[in-house]
């Protein structure tokens, strides 16, 4: 029989506010990875499933589990493209007692239900010439809602099936936001369209798969022959410094390149191909354009002097922009996360 959450967790307290993003270390096939995932992150996990069928099941409260068919109905799609990805979901699942649908919903959550407000997020692709060493450099700020501010990991992901990974996550999410040893970095920022998209890979499907790509092209032949069934833009830079913004949406996807080595992307739409289709409040759409204007201005005001932890002072300076031209009150990713975040991208990033 199957284990579904029924409410409670295990006592402990990991799941508590701290001011440290955990570090997950996860390696070896696919299942022992998934089993690893929990042995580290078991409760964060828990309560991630717990806060996510405590929202979607208000949508239907006859019927709670409405949601399991259609988590169910993105089977064939992670057995096709990424079956390692399953397999990481069924380790998780042997070793922790929590239902197959359950882990599977954690991992295609975007595409059930839009079941929090949406999050602002800002996210950046400089070419070498902006950094101080030579390199190109990404990255994205991370609001978060208060529901979900203690259970972010940083997940480096060793596989034995393909490049190694470096993202930020929440706790039982096989992907998020970050970085790879192909030299492939995805961050993703929501965009506000009307209508629906009928066919395509889920978001952590897409970014996974992104992730282990080589080329700015491979990542363009994703988008080309499945698609994305989740609104929103994903800016992707490879291992050549080249980067772009895909903004996805019911006609398709639009793609952004830089201006002059740089490419910035927040909340509203930057290509002519969704303009007609964009819905979203003007308090939020303005306070994405200060976001998109500020953040380009700084950078390029650094430009020549760009590193991670200068980086992460843009973040905090974003963030407020946000707060205060949008009015936002609810809790925001603490300083001293993003700092520990930095500490940690740089440290790791040398094991991938």
């Amino acid at each position: 029989m199957r284990n579904f959450y029924s409410g409670s967790i295990k006592s402990g307290n990991e799941i508590m506010t701290s001011n440290q993003i955990p570090l997950v270390h996860l390696e070896g096939k696919a299942r022992e990875r998934g089993k690893q995932l929990i042995q580290q992150a078991y409760q964060k996990v828990v309560q991630h499933i717990k806060n996510i069928r405590e929202n979607i099941e208000k949508k239907c409260p006859s019927n709670p589990w409405w949601w399991r068919d259609i988590v169910l109905s993105f089977v064939p799609l992670f057995e096709k493209h990424a079956p390692h990805f399953l397999e990481e979901i069924r380790g998780a699942c042997e070793e922790s007692g929590l239902s197959f649908e359950e882990m599977l919903l954690i991992n295609t959550r975007d595409e059930i239900a839009n079941f929090l407000p949406e999050e602002d997020c800002s996210s950046f692709a400089c070419e070498k010439e902006f950094t101080g060493t030579s390199h190109p450099l990404s990255g994205q700020t991370k609001d978060t809602n208060p529901i979900s501010a203690d259970l972010y990991i940083i997940m480096r992901l060793v596989q034995d099936e393909g490049p190694s990974l470096l993202v930020l996550a929440y706790a039982g999410e096989f992907c998020g936001m970050g970085i790879s040893s192909s030299g492939m970095s995805v961050y993703g920022n929501s965009i506000f369209l009307s209508g629906t998209i009928k066919k395509g890979l889920g978001n952590y499907l897409m970014r996974r798969l992104i992730l282990e790509q080589e080329t700015l092209d491979d990542v363009l032949r994703l988008y080309r022959n499945y698609g994305n069934l989740s609104t929103g833009n994903m800016l992707v830079a490879d291992k050549n410094g080249e980067s772009i913004s895909i903004e996805n949406g019911p006609d398709g996807f639009a793609v952004i390149q830089p201006e002059n080595g740089l490419l910035v992307h927040t909340n509203h739409v930057l290509g002519e191909k969704f303009k007609n289709r964009e819905n979203v409040d003007a308090v939020i759409k303005w306070a994405s354009i200060i976001r998109y204007r500020r953040l380009k201005e700084l950078l390029m005001k650094e430009k020549g002097r760009l590193y991670a932890p200068k980086r992460c002072r843009f973040f905090l300076i974003t963030k407020i922009i946000q707060q205060v031209f949008a009015g936002i009150q609810q809790k925001k990713t603490e300083t001293a996360q993003l700092q520990q975040l930095s500490q940690n991208l740089q440290r790791d990033y040398c094991m991938l």
